[in-house]
């Protein structure tokens, strides 16, 4: 008995071996010193939700040093700040780095992430970022060169005149990603140049194909030509037979058997993929039922024969109603002068959320609004707010020269927090129940008429009791 636990430990510590590789990103950074560099790629390419797989502080001579487990070559931002830049990352690859923090841009990078530039020290041969750079670079310059004969006139010797530039360039390259990213590269073009109609394409990249779930051209493909397939595309499926499956049955069942209707998808290995995306568009088209297409998710994320497909509904949920109403906030433990704070502290209270920036003219305009709410509803309202400041050194000059009763926090560098939080420009505002639930989303400024909002809420509240 001993003997055969003994073998499958070792069987499965194999298997862990073959399917998960350590994989290490190390190198120098110019202008970071103190800050955290993060690994950011997407748990999957329907819902786009981001997540860090690896993240490590860079010390005091500019050095960083990443190591994780890896399973799949992944599409990835190396991400400092919200300074990023697209990295393809193979498992089990040793990667160094050198990067360019640009301190010029701290203050602003905040509303759009800013090109991080970095440059791969001593890169093996073919390696596989280079290797997309070079295919771009090919693509870019011949599209350029001939979209209105490929787009217009639909030439397609053009398209083939493309695809043996890209052979002769690439020969004897032997990368199964690269291979995939080049055959679905080349997919988009016929797309484009409608050498093919969308039948056809589904046939020809789709149907019996391995469906490439972490290849990020295959995704981008996917998604390019299953836009609205669902409501226009398919010409089979029904829009009001979609509106009746969804707002009166809400089943999973029910649904796939409209999806099934269309037989270029039923029983092929996509189809529950282009039903993922349509139920993601549906969510946002009139009249139908939210509710509902989150019940037809959770029911996918729990049955789905797919393990990929399962994750992928899960993850459509969390970002559908990422900050909706009635869902938790993200919790946050954060310091003030002397205490570690937790937005948990305050249940019990309305908590108003201010994300703001000592550099921001209009947040420090709209704190001394907050500062006299704060004096007529202290007693049931909180207001918290949490500076973006790069250096804490910033925020505690502020409060020097400002005599204020309000609760400041730093964000310490978290930038989880403001992504959770879904913070882009400055001042933001969220408005939080007193069971820790968000409550309203972006919530009303101090200046629009918020005392009145807060009357009604509290009058609101009093009244149910």
């Amino acid at each position: 008995m001993k003997k055969t636990i003994f073998i499958l430990f070792i069987l499965t510590f194999l298997l862990l071996g073959v399917f998960a590789q350590k994989t290490i990103i190390k190198g120098i950074t110019k202008g970071a010193t103190g800050k955290t560099i993060r690994v950011i790629t997407y748990a999957d390419q329907i819902s786009y939700l981001e997540k860090t797989i690896a993240k490590a502080s860079i010390n005091e001579n500019g050095k960083f040093n990443l190591e994780f487990d890896l399973q799949n070559t992944v599409f990835s931002y190396l991400a400092i700040d919200f300074q990023r830049a697209e990295f393809y990352i193979e498992p089990g690859k040793k990667y160094n780095l050198e990067i360019n923090y640009d301190t010029s841009q701290q203050q602003y990078s905040f509303v759009e992430p800013v090109n991080l530039s970095f440059q791969i020290k001593n890169p093996v041969k073919n390696e596989l970022n280079n290797l997309i750079q070079n295919l771009n670079i090919i693509y870019n310059d011949f599209v350029f060169n001939n979209f209105n004969n490929i787009y217009k006139k639909h030439q397609k010797y053009l398209v083939d005149t493309l695809r043996k530039r890209i052979d002769r360039f690439f020969s004897g390259i032997t990368n199964e990603y690269f291979e995939n990213y080049i055959k679905y590269k080349l997919a988009s073009v016929e797309q484009f140049a409608k050498l093919k109609n969308t039948e056809s394409l589904i046939k020809t990249y789709f149907i019996n194909q391995p469906i490439l779930y972490n290849n990020i051209e295959y995704m981008d493909f996917f998604n390019n030509l299953f836009t609205r397939y669902l409501m226009v595309t398919s010409g089979v499926i029904k829009y009001q037979d979609l509106i009746e499956t969804i707002n009166e049955k809400a089943s999973y069942d029910d649904f796939k058997k409209v999806i099934d209707k269309d037989d270029l998808l039923k029983n092929s290995g996509i189809s529950e993929l282009v039903l993922l995306k349509g139920l993601n568009e549906l969510y946002y088209t009139q009249g139908f039922k939210r509710k509902n297409i989150l019940k037809i998710l959770k029911e996918i994320s729990n049955q789905s024969n797919s393990k990929q497909n399962r994750l992928i509904a899960n993850d459509l949920i969390i970002t559908l109603t990422k900050l909706s109403h009635g869902t938790p906030a993200p919790d946050f433990i954060l310091k003030d002068n002397n205490n570690e704070i937790s937005l948990s502290d305050f249940i019990g209270k309305y908590v108003y959320l201010n994300f703001w920036n000592t550099q921001c003219k209009p947040c420090i305009d709209d704190i001394k609004i907050i500062e006299e709410l704060k004096t007529k509803f202290g007693d049931n309202i909180e207001f918290i707010n949490i500076s973006t400041d790069n250096e804490l050194i910033k925020l505690q000059e502020f409060l020097a020269l400002n005599n204020y009763s309000l609760v400041f926090l730093h964000y310490d560098n978290k930038m989880e927090l403001l992504e959770n939080y879904n913070i882009k420009t400055f001042p933001s505002y969220i408005l939080i129940d007193n069971q820790g639930n968000i409550l309203k989303c972006p919530a009303p400024k101090p200046d629009a008429n918020l005392e009145n909002y807060f009357w009604e809420l509290l009058n609101i509240e009093n009244s149910d009791h």
